[in-house]
């Protein structure tokens, strides 16, 4: 036989190997699937809604509705409830302290509507809770907040993480630890939008990450006014 003959493969087996491959396809294409949808967040929904150009970033929630109470801990360390906050509106936003965009940018938009409203900025309760409660211990949480200028009337909560899972649950909040570096650090994908409480604990918007901010001063202020003509 020559040294350049050619072996042929039986028909059979190359249909096999085709099979194969076809199948190898497939099983990582779910793969993906299952992973982008496990990773999925409010913020690419927010992003999706503002290809809406009618849409504003405020999702009113219709009917109000009751939420319940939790606790976790404060930067002291002691344990904090919704509860045990002023009975006004609350606003709401889950993050960590690790976080590279989202978090100190929404922490900024806080910080601005608190001093948008002047003598009413204290008329409303901020509230950050930590999706990352393995690193943002409370002393954490306290000096981060420090470090944003937002430590006087932010609220941080950390605490267990499936804790804070059951919690965010109730408004839909999701998030999903990334794969740890060499150096142990890791991100986390999570739920982007804020979360405003009536005085009543009932739960009446969802904002979108990133809306303009005249739009959430002005709707707040709405809010704040009217709970002022109706005490």
């Amino acid at each position: 036989m020559k040294n350049d003959d050619k072996i042929a493969l039986p028909a059979w087996l190359i249909w096999l190997l085709v099979g194969l491959i076809a199948a190898i396809i497939l099983v990582l294409g779910y793969i993906i699937v299952q992973q982008l949808q496990a990773n999925d967040s409010d913020a690419f929904a927010s992003l999706a809604d503002f290809e809406d150009p009618d849409f504003n970033g405020i999702d009113t929630i219709q009917p109000p509705r009751e939420m319940p109470n939790f606790t976790l801990t404060g930067t002291d360390g002691d344990p904090i409830s919704l509860s045990d906050l002023p009975q006004q509106p609350t606003l709401i936003f889950f993050g960590f302290t690790n976080c590279p965009d989202i978090c100190p940018i929404t922490l900024g938009e806080m910080k601005a509507l608190h001093d948008a409203l002047g003598d009413e900025g204290d008329d409303l309760n901020y509230v950050f809770i930590s999706v990352d409660g393995e690193r943002d211990i409370p002393e954490h949480m306290g000096d981060y907040l420090a470090l944003r200028s937002v430590d006087a009337y932010v609220t941080g909560l950390t605490g267990n993480p499936e804790d804070v899972r059951r919690i965010g649950a109730d408004y839909g909040v999701k998030f999903v630890y990334g794969t740890p570096d060499d150096n142990g650090n890791y991100n986390v994908d999570h739920t982007s939008s804020m979360f405003l409480l009536d005085s009543n604990r009932e739960w009446i918007r969802k904002y979108a990450f990133n809306m303009e901010r005249a739009v959430l001063l002005e709707d707040i202020q709405q809010i704040l006014d009217d709970e002022a003509e109706a005490a």
